[in-house]
């Protein structure tokens, strides 16, 4: 039977990865998951993008993020949009790949889960197992998803398949908590009850965050279960396990079915929840947007089947199942559920879409690495009522978590009596007595100040804030007058923002009335205090801001304005005066650093001259010592050079570009390609056809030249027609490949290309013939259309000149007339005589198409088989030998005739054709050696001479082109890098042997007519200019 990589995946709702005993838990009582976990990849730490049940799923089954599917919410009559077209998800991947995609269970199906046969569960009301929970997991859907799971895998189809096993539980525990919203009641117990988590008791609810606050007053089970006890949530768990050790056993079930399938040893199993639960941590329960890891935190594991697993055993997974791995395989690091995707497609060799926030874990899961190449885990939350604390946002890696959730605008506190109420900051709302004293640091005084000053006047007020008696803030304290309760905003300013980041030694900070603050506090600063009351200036303030600048003792005084809130800044300087000593010290100290920066400057400019100089000095010629030399002159005239290079380096890509073009589409022609659509841009399931173009002089007399000018016309004509690709085939055809066209309408474009061709003066000495192709599917197959024009063209002759010819013009002859045209006799002849295997080949698929394809008449076959027989008599005349003398066998021309009916004279003309081959090949081996050996020993002779291409195959009376390829194909490089490599070896050696030696003459000595030109293929082959080539064998040799 076909192997196939199957996929199952089960999923679980609103269950912790804290809650299963893979990730530690000591309590739950869950065989089935344990065996599979025991036989899998744990990822150790996955988290999902969003604690909510639809916007996660639509997460994890497009690998993007909330708020890039659109789904925020459980609602989606909450105005939130569904997943958009423009997203592929898994199921929509899969299908295409072939995969039988169904979906059993709860959908949140929001777009999501387009490419699924979506099958909803439904209700199946049985008996309940433990009476005393009042919402029992029996009575709800996960029945009827594990019969139709289980019946599925009974029945599974022939090819691979994805299937989805979507459980409902352990998400009935919501139900339970407004069940027993006023506590557990009478409680009957199976076992002893669980234990409280370590962080029940983590902190105290008035100093959680603001929106930690919130939540445990706005949503409806954490209402619920407000006035719970310990002993409530104790039982609160104990429901919570009880629902899980449910589910595991219907996991058990799909599971066993499995592997009573028969399709374990093909099948990856993952499991995965898409959320958590609360679990009492923090006294929270159910799901919320804390971002608490009971909550994100969600268990993700896979199960390689036996043929994937490269470290384990072969198994099954029902009771007595041995794992998958023999031991469990932990993966550290990071995780997110947006790696299900990826790393899905990966395990099936499905390409990835791009836009995927996620990676694919299969490295991790085969055991090639350990750790997760993710390097943090992001989560979002929204809600379907956009609330208060909406949006949030958190990233976290392995030991660090940031959260972030909006924060809004509360309205002002009123105060009752005497106390002083709140106050809200950014660390939450506290004491306001604490506040002030704790986090602002104000004295006992200050705050009686402070009180003092409000109540009698609105007017703001403000405290300086010292850190070891210097200033680091302002504290500026506005009273709401719009309030009748004691609204205070106090404001916090950094005193770098009033003097920027390079503060003075010394300054005053003023207001219109007073004295705010001094830049530090001690005698001296107490003194100056003194000074300015002393003036009279408005209370010692308002005055400064009026002159430039004044003197107060010894000190200078430079006020400044801060027109956005009225202060005035008094700057205080030091008064000095400078002696003629320490000018001349000044002066001298100028003079000295001018001459060691002119002397440091003058080694610098030497330094970066050098490499221009030389590179200067290696550009000439023959450089004349003493004379000037004009650099700039130089590196025109070599820009030039280069600029005019460039020019011809570009038009030579060109050229090359479009030949490269041209030629991936011949061999598109002549010969299948299965990969050719990567390189063309094609896809695989569009449909191509061929159209060729002949053309026959009317007689002898006509110019060839005619017959490239109406080639011309042509591409000219292909390049106003979008999806029609010209292709020059040889001197008298030309090729057009049309994509997506119907027959109908590339024969109006064809007809429209006769007329146009007809119309030029060429057409009067030029015959021409249109053969059009029948549409094949895919890039790899326009070869079959491109044979089947050439089978059109051979009877040509049969309908008059400027015609369009289709197959089906000439299906009738042609299904009665053997097809031997000229041209692949010709291709023929030409691969045996030079040894190729492609002959065999032509050879096979001239049987294939006559013999076997079509229907021939005796008389027809008699005549085929004589063409073979002469063709192969064509084949020793062009090798200028004879059977006996080339195979060392006779070949009874005669008895092949006469015995032409015979099917071992197929056989026998194929097995000539073979010994042939390998006959010419063991005689080319030998040859090609002397040869090779030839052409060297001719490079070596004259490479002192400017020898070219050219000159070595005029030595050995071959075509330049033919020398160029033989070279390459014997010896492995090109005739121009062999020739320099060898150049400049011998090059080294006359500088190695004689150091004086110019560059000039070492060029000439090598056979290199411009030192310009051998400068330059000396630096290319060894790295180095010949000049620094010299000195480096002179420093050598010195050492």
């Amino acid at each position: 039977m076909q192997q196939h990589k199957n996929i199952l995946i089960i999923i679980c709702d609103q269950l912790s990865a804290t809650a299963l005993s893979a990730y530690g838990n000591t309590y739950s009582d869950t065989p089935n998951l344990d065996r599979l976990a025991a036989g899998s990849a744990v990822m150790e730490y996955a988290y999902t993008s969003c604690p909510l049940c639809q916007p996660a799923r639509a997460s994890f089954w497009t690998s993007r993020y909330p708020h890039q599917t659109g789904v925020l919410s459980n609602l989606p009559d909450q105005g939130f949009p569904a997943v958009s077209d423009g997203i592929p998800t898994l199921g929509e991947l899969f299908s295409r790949a072939g995969y039988d995609c169904v979906h059993f269970g709860k959908t949140h199906d929001y777009g999501a889960l387009r490419g699924f046969q979506v099958i909803e569960s439904e209700e199946i009301h049985v008996p309940r197992t433990n009476p005393a929970i009042k919402f029992d997991y029996e009575t709800f859907l996960d029945i009827d998803t594990t019969e139709k799971s289980v019946q599925y895998l009974s029945s599974r189809p022939e090819g691979p398949f994805l299937m989805v096993s979507d459980l409902q539980n352990p998400h009935n525990i919501c139900a339970y908590i407004g069940e027993h919203s006023e506590g557990y009641g009478d409680f009957p117990l199976e076992r002893e009850l669980p234990p409280l988590p370590e962080n029940y008791d983590f902190d105290d609810i008035a100093n959680r965050p603001e929106f930690i606050r919130y939540l445990c007053c706005a949503h409806r089970r954490q209402r619920q279960a407000s006035g719970w006890k310990e002993d409530d949530f104790r039982h609160y768990l104990y429901a919570y396990y009880y629902y899980l050790a449910m589910v595991d056993k219907q996991i058990g079930q799909i599971l066993e079915a499995l592997a009573e399938s028969g399709a374990t040893d093909q099948t990856m199993v993952v499991f995965l929840a898409d959320h958590g639960e609360g679990m009492a941590s923090h006294h929270l329960v159910t799901k919320y947007g804390a971002f608490y890891e009971e909550t994100n935190r969600v268990p993700f594991f896979f199960s390689l089947p036996a043929g994937d697993n490269k470290s384990g055993t072969p198994g099954s997974c029902n009771k007595n199942a041995v794992p998958l791995y023999k031991k469990q395989n932990r993966i550290g690091g990071i995780t997110s559920l947006l790696d299900l995707v990826p790393t899905l497609l990966d395990y099936a060799g499905i390409p990835c879409p791009a836009g995927v926030e996620g990676i694919s874990l299969m490295p991790q899961i085969t055991g090639a690495k350990t750790r997760s190449d993710r390097t943090a885990a992001v989560a979002e939350w929204y809600d379907e009522f956009r609330d208060y604390t909406v949006p949030g946002r958190m990233i976290c890696d392995e030991e660090y978590k940031y959260n972030e959730l909006a924060v809004t605008t509360v309205g002002p506190l009123e105060f009752d009596g005497n106390t002083y109420g709140m106050v809200l900051d950014q660390s939450g709302t506290v004491d306001r007595d604490q506040f002030l004293r704790r986090i602002k640091g104000l004295s006992e005084e200050e705050m009686e100040s402070m009180d003092h000053h409000f109540s009698a006047s609105n007017r703001p007020f403000c405290l300086p804030h010292y850190e070891e008696d210097r200033l680091k803030s302002v504290y500026y304290i506005v009273k709401d007058y719009r309030y009748s309760s004691s609204l205070l905003c106090f404001v916090t300013i950094p005193i770098e923002t009033l003097t920027g980041s390079a503060r003075p030694g010394r300054f005053l900070l003023c207001s219109d009335d007073r004295l705010l603050a001094v830049s530090h506090r001690d005698d001296e600063m107490d003194e100056l205090f003194s000074q300015l009351i002393n003036l009279g200036m408005k209370a010692a303030g308002s005055g400064i801001g009026q002159q430039e600048y004044f003197k107060l003792g010894k000190e200078y005084v430079f006020p400044t304005t801060l027109p956005a809130i009225g202060w005035e800044i008094a700057y205080i300087y030091d008064s000095y005066m400078l002696d003629s000593g320490q000018i001349v010290f000044f002066l001298l100290i100028l003079v000295t650093a001018a001459c060691i920066f002119t002397f440091f400057i003058a080694l610098l400019v030497e330094a970066l001259y050098k490499p221009i100089r030389e590179v200067v000095e290696d550009s000439m010629e023959s450089p004349e010592a003493g004379k000037p030399i004009d650099e700039f002159k130089i590196l025109r005239q070599n820009s030039e050079k280069i600029k005019s290079l460039s020019k011809t380096l570009m038009e030579a890509m060109d050229e090359n570009e479009r030949l490269a073009s041209q030629q991936q589409y011949r061999r598109l022609l002549f010969a299948p390609q299965p990969e050719s659509h990567a390189e063309c841009g094609g896809e695989p399931e569009e449909y191509y056809s061929v159209a060729v173009v002949e053309f026959q002089p009317v007689n002898e007399g006509s110019s060839p030249s005619c017959i490239v000018i109406l080639k011309q016309y042509v591409h000219e004509f292909t390049m106003n027609i979008p999806d029609m690709t010209f292709v020059d085939l040889d001197s008298a055809r030309c090729a057009m490949i049309v994509k997506n066209g119907g027959t109908d309408e590339i024969l109006l474009q064809l007809y429209e290309l006769l007329r146009y061709l007809t119309q030029k003066p060429e057409d009067e000495t030029i015959n021409q013939w249109i053969a059009l192709s029948n549409p094949r599917s895919g890039l790899n197959r326009i070869w079959l259309a491109y044979q089947e024009t050439l089978r059109i063209l051979e009877y040509k002759h049969v309908y008059g000149h400027a015609n369009i010819l289709t197959f089906e013009q000439i299906r009738s002859v042609d299904a009665v007339t053997y097809s031997y045209p000229l041209s692949m006799e010709n291709r023929l002849v030409h691969c045996i005589v030079e040894g190729k295997d492609e002959a065999l080949q032509i050879f096979d698929q001239l049987i294939r198409t006559n013999l076997a394809d079509k229907t021939l008449s005796i008389e027809s076959i008699q005549s085929f088989v004589y063409v073979l027989i002469g063709t192969l008599g064509r084949v020793f005349q062009e090798l200028k030998t004879s059977p006996e003398a080339l195979l060392k066998e006779d070949l009874n021309f005669k008895y092949l005739y006469e015995h032409w009916n015979d099917s071992v004279t197929i056989t026998t003309l194929r097995h000539a054709i073979q010994d042939i081959l390998t006959a010419v090949n063991c005689r080319g081996e030998t040859n090609d050696e002397k040869l090779l050996n030839e052409m060297i020993h001719y490079i070596h002779t004259n490479y002192t001479d400017d020898i070219m291409l050219n000159d070595m195959a005029d030595q050995f009376n071959i075509s330049p082109k033919y020398c160029g390829i033989l070279f390459k194909q014997l010896s492995g490089q090109n005739f121009k890098d062999y020739l320099n490599r060898y150049r400049i070896e011998k090059a080294k050696e006359l500088l190695q042997q004689k150091p004086g030696i110019k560059i000039a003459e070492v060029s000439l000595m090598v056979g290199f007519n411009s030192a310009n030109s051998f400068i330059r293929v000396f630096g290319k082959y060894t790295g180095v200019t010949p000049k620094a080539y010299m000195e480096s064998l002179k420093s050598s040799s010195f050492s």
